[in-house]
């Protein structure tokens, strides 16, 4: 919060975050956002950042495990890349469509981590298989939770004012 000339707290900050993170908020209308909403988006954005790190240097961290890795694994760099630069620019953009874009984008590449066991048929190699399925199901499904999350307010709210005049 930050505080104004006299001295009263100023909910500036949190307009702000809400602005950023809830698509289609603009302050001073009738729709309702909690700041548990807000902050569970957040997170959500940053567990997919810090898994997109994760994918992109497991394949130098996994071969210490077993040296086939590299060699299999060398999409997940791409992956990884993929998925942590498009929840960072998810973190910081504004705008409804560039929002809906990026949501879509890191479920496409959670799916196709997901898939890439199955894809390049390494499941030889049972630290990278796992390794893949773990993470790209776990980006897809916050994916999934946040793109639901984020289309379920909107129509629940036009419903709502609709059965409430």
């Amino acid at each position: 919060m930050c505080r104004n000339k006299t001295g009263m707290a100023s909910d500036v900050s949190l307009r702000g975050s809400l602005n950023r993170f809830v698509p289609g908020y603009r302050f001073g209308h009738h729709r309702t956002v909690s700041l548990r909403g807000v902050i569970l988006l957040q997170r959500i954005m940053w567990s997919n950042l810090v898994l997109g790190l994760w994918l992109m240097t497991s394949p130098f961290a996994l071969v210490a495990l077993n040296r086939r890795v590299l060699g299999v694994l060398w999409e997940d760099l791409l992956l990884g890349f993929g998925i942590a630069t498009f929840s960072l620019c998810r973190l910081l953009t504004r705008k409804q469509g560039e929002i809906a874009f990026m949501d879509w984008l890191i479920t496409l590449l959670g799916i196709l981590t997901l898939i890439n066991p199955f894809l390049y048929s390494y499941f030889n190699v049972s630290v990278a298989a796992w390794n893949n399925l773990v993470v790209g199901g776990i980006v897809f499904l916050l994916a999934i939770y946040q793109d639901w999350k984020d289309s379920d307010k909107p129509a629940w709210h036009q419903h709502h004012r609709q059965a409430h005049p």
